[in-house]
């Protein structure tokens, strides 16, 4: 059974950038766009989710890649594919220093 108390009987420790802005000597702010800066982790699953960060993260890199002239294959929203996977097994090592360096495979679901 939840307790309702009379009076507040904690204290909430979460911050804003915002709630700090009053105790900076010298405040910036900077706008900037959302799917450049901002995709919160507040979900184990769903919205707001790792997988939705990590998602946007590399709609993010394939961004730069195409802004460097690289052509991405991406989906409808920008998800790029195929996906790559760094495979540790034939990556450089010094004792394998004579071969021809980092191996990576393409890992397409």
């Amino acid at each position: 059974m939840p307790v309702k108390p009379e009076k507040a009987n904690g204290i909430k420790f979460e911050m804003f950038v915002f709630d700090a802005l009053p105790f900076a000597r010298n405040p910036l702010v900077l706008e900037a766009r959302r799917a450049d800066d901002f995709s919160p982790v507040k979900n184990a699953e769903g919205v707001d989710s790792p997988r939705t960060c990590r998602e946007d993260q590399l709609r993010q890199f394939a961004r730069w890649f195409r802004a460097a002239g690289v052509a991405v294959d991406c989906d409808p929203t920008g998800l790029p594919r195929p996906r790559w996977r760094f495979r540790r097994s034939l990556a450089w090592t010094p004792r394998r220093s004579r071969g021809a360096g980092p191996n990576f495979s393409q890992n397409q679901p």
